[in-house]
């Protein structure tokens, strides 16, 4: 049986024997789960598309992915925004096969050090996975002037020293303390059968200042933003 087909019985197993069930982080909007929390994985790729592709403006070639897995919802997403993108705004960039790290660390750097050995055209790099310090480690073994452009997801201890080493150009940030605890009240309020709907919960995307896009009322509560260094955002 598929995965996702099992997770769909195991969420309408916890419904029918009364739990209340809210999806963190990756969906899955075909189950019977009540609400989902996290970024609009969708508008993040796009972001992060806009982004790159203006870095890589003046630098034709491929743009590299690097993905945990694409048998997960998120990254599949953010992988569908980000090609979206690209194709509409930035036709003279083309778009590398994906390289799956599996959110390991030394994964994707042997896999990206690689990529980067065979093909000297890539000039950015999209992850939208973990595998961060092994994205910096690959990128490291080059050259300053072959260093491609690079936007990653989740900015920790080694993405933000990343970004002021310019080794990374800008990190996708979702605050998971908040989508916890919005999950954590959004489960209490379910089980209380009150009202879950906050209509101030939204998605926060942001360059030098701060864009408000779309919400979801009644079903999404996402929260996200797009941290930099001042040149490069």
């Amino acid at each position: 049986m598929h995965r996702r087909l099992r997770q769909s019985f195991a969420v309408l197993d916890l419904r029918d024997r009364g739990s209340a069930v809210v999806t963190l982080v990756s969906d899955l909007p075909s189950s019977a789960r009540q609400h989902f929390v996290g970024i609009d994985n969708v508008q993040a790729g796009r972001t992060a598309a806009s982004l790159l592709g203006r870095f890589c403006r003046w630098r034709s070639g491929r743009i590299a992915l690097v993905a945990g897995s694409m048998l997960v919802r998120d990254h599949v997403e953010r992988t569908l925004g980000f090609e979206q993108v690209m194709r509409e705004e930035f036709p003279d960039q083309s778009l590398s096969t994906v390289i799956e790290g599996l959110d390991d660390q030394d994964i994707v750097a042997e896999r990206l050090t690689e990529a980067l050995a065979a093909d000297p055209d890539i000039v950015g790099i999209y992850s939208f996975g973990a595998g961060n310090r092994g994205v910096a480690r690959a990128i490291s073994t080059l050259p300053a002037k072959r260093r491609p452009s690079v936007v990653v997801h989740e900015l920790t201890k080694c993405s933000r020293d990343a970004l002021i080493e310019d080794v990374f150009d800008a990190v996708i940030h979702q605050d998971e303390v908040r989508e916890i605890e919005v999950a954590l009240r959004t489960l209490r309020a379910l089980a209380d059968r009150v009202q879950t709907i906050d209509a101030g919960e939204r998605a926060l995307f942001r360059k030098e200042v701060e864009a408000e896009t779309s919400h979801f009322p009644g079903r999404t509560y996402p929260t996200g933003s797009v941290t930099g260094m001042p040149s490069a955002v």
